[in-house]
This record gives structure tokens, C-alpha cells and sequence, in this order.
């Protein structure tokens, strides 16, 4: 079934309008100044400006409440998404600084750095967030990230089965986990996680055409 994109648009021009008032009313509030944020966050390619709009929300927040790393990491997050990596470091090391263990940060921070070509840089803060946070599973499922995508994929594994290991229902590390041995040729350690997340996500059909795509291959 096609999303009905006018009743979509009345959505979003309605979000707008409430969010709008919201803010008008209450400036100073900073759930007011956030819930307008993520509103708008979330009409981007709806509305024309929406992720500037997001970024100003988040940025009177941060004046409000300027000890919020959630804060500053979304501003960062926008400004790394519009290519401003240099202001996009900034507010990350600030937000490091209030909350050394705010593993969000760090995993948008070692992004910038991969993108600006310091790809040792990235791995190092990388390494020793999960060194330093041996009990989250989010610092090795990002560890496990950039060396899968670093095509260093043994240790991607160890990674991620520490994330596994320490939330086994983790269906984002299940899940790469199984791309990780798939890529190794492991296809039935593959297939056992993938059918983990299944189980985890009934209802969602990518994972059961991953499933049938491997069962296919593996049998011509």
C-alpha cells in the first residue's frame, strides 16, 4: 500500500503549527525548545528547512540546559550531517567532557574523524571508549561497526559478540554479527543470528528475505 503524501504533508504542516505555539508559549522551557527539535527532525524532506529549524530548537535548548550532552551531541549530529565537521567536533569534545561515557558521542565523534581521513584517530577513541566501558554493550557494537566497515572483520566479530554477550536480544549487534560471518563465508553462523533477530522482530520482512536469500544461495 502507497503513504497516502497528502495526508502526510497535513501531518507535518500540523506538527509545525503545534510545535510552533509550543515554543511561542513556553521559550524558556526546554522540553518545549527539544520536543520542537525532534518534531522537526523528524519532517525533514517534508518541509523545506526543517533541519535548520531542528539545529536552532536544539541549539536554545543547549542555552537553557548547557550541561546536556544529549543536546550537544544533536546539534553536533546536524552539523556533521551538513558537512561542518570541524564545528561538529566541537560539540562532541564538549559533550565528552560533561559525560566521558555518553557513547553516542564518541561513536559521532570517531565518524568525524573517519571522515576527515583520520581513520587511526577514529579507531583509537573507538578502542578505548570500549577498553574504558567494558560493561556497554553500545561501545563494542560501535567498535564492531567501524572495523566491519574497516573490512577488519575477526575482530568486528569479537566485538560484536561482546555486545551479544553482555545483551544477548541486542538485534542490531545479532544482526551484524550475522553480516559479519556472511561476509566470512560462515553462512550457517550467519543464518543462526539472522534467525535471531527474527525471532526478535517477527514482523519484519527484511530479515526474513535475508533468511530466504541465504537459504537459496546455500542451497544451488
Amino acid at each position: 500500500e502507497k503513504p497516502d503524501i497528502k495526508k502526510i504533508n497535513e501531518l507535518a504542516v500540523l506538527a509545525i503549527g503545534t510545535v510552533k505555539y509550543t515554543i511561542e508559549k513556553w521559550p524558556q522551557r526546554v522540553e518545549a525548545q527539544e520536543t520542537a527539535a525532534f518534531t522537526y527532525g523528524a519532517i525533514q524532506g517534508l518541509a523545506k528547512g526543517a533541519e535548520e529549524w531542528s539545529k536552532k530548537s536544539f541549539e536554545q535548548a543547549s542555552a537553557l540546559e548547557p550541561k546536556n550532552p544529549i543536546l550537544l551531541t544533536q546539534i553536533a549530529k546536524i552539523l556533521f550531517n551538513t558537512q561542518d565537521s570541524e564545528k561538529a567536533r566541537t560539540y562532541l569534545k564538549k559533550a565528552i567532557t560533561i559525560k566521558p561515557d555518553y557513547i553516542a558521542a564518541t561513536a559521532i565523534l570517531a565518524a568525524v574523524e573517519e571522515k576527515e581521513g583520520n581513520k587511526n584517530t577514529a579507531q583509537d577513541l573507538l578502542e578505548k571508549t570500549a577498553k574504558a566501558n567494558a560493561y556497554s554493550p553500545e561501545a563494542y557494537f560501535e567498535l564492531g561497526k567501524f572495523y566491519f566497515n574497516d573490512n577488519q572483520i575477526n575482530k568486528a566479530e569479537q566485538a560484536f559478540l561482546s555486545a551479544v554477550n553482555l545483551m544477548p536480544n541486542y538485534s542490531n549487534a545479532l544482526y551484524s554479527l550475522g553480516l559479519a560471518y556472511q561476509k566470512e563465508g560462515q553462512i550457517s553462523k550467519a543464518l543462526e543470528y539472522f534467525q535471531k533477530v527474527q525471532e526478535l522482530n517477527p514482523n519484519n520482512s527484511e530479515i526474513q528475505k535475508k533468511i530466504e536469500s541465504l537459504n537459496n544461495n546455500s542451497e544451488e
